[in-house]
């Protein structure tokens, strides 16, 4: 799913918007979890709290360092990696590297004092993450830099979602 155009995103929103009007003044718990479970992208693009209120995974609000940015996109259902851009690379965790390690000509470890379990992996080694996670039958999401939240910090949004389950 190419969650990069804007136009479709709009339309989602729009839609999403729409059914939360609707619903806001019943007890629709039970049938968003069901809708939640019929399509699983809907739950990795939307936060959805027991307070019938949905907010929007695509991109974090107002982040003020990298890993906050990196902690936003983690809480997602099992079995979906993140492969997040800083710069000319590429951000995985630990158990992104386990299952793609052999595919990877060369990585680094994020030079982060709080986060020892990222690893940064150069630009030509994204391809090679992303067909290695589709083999394996995972799913991932690719976030990418989409201009400047301020003057040091890149804003980023999940372009990208791929689920081994078809939606």
């Amino acid at each position: 799913m190419d969650v990069s155009n804007v136009e479709a995103v709009s339309q989602l929103q729009s839609m999403m918007a729409s059914y939360r009007g609707h619903l806001k003044h019943a007890k629709h718990y039970k049938l968003m979890q069901t809708k939640l479970k019929q399509f699983l992208w809907l739950d990795f693009l939307y936060q959805y709290d027991d307070k019938y209120s949905w907010y929007s995974r695509l991109k974090p609000q107002q982040p003020h360092y990298f890993l906050e940015q990196w902690d936003f996109f983690q809480p997602h259902p099992a079995n979906i990696h993140i492969i997040m851009q800083k710069g000319r690379r590429w951000v995985i965790n630990d158990a992104t590297l386990v299952l793609i390690q052999s595919q990877l000509s060369c990585f680094y470890r994020v030079k982060q004092p709080l986060n020892t379990s990222l690893w940064e992996v150069d630009d030509p080694n994204k391809q090679r993450i992303i067909q290695g996670l589709q083999q394996l039958k995972s799913g991932y999401g690719v976030v990418t830099e989409q201009g400047y939240v301020h003057r040091n910090l890149k804003q980023r949004q999940l372009t990208q979602l791929w689920l081994a389950k078809p939606v």
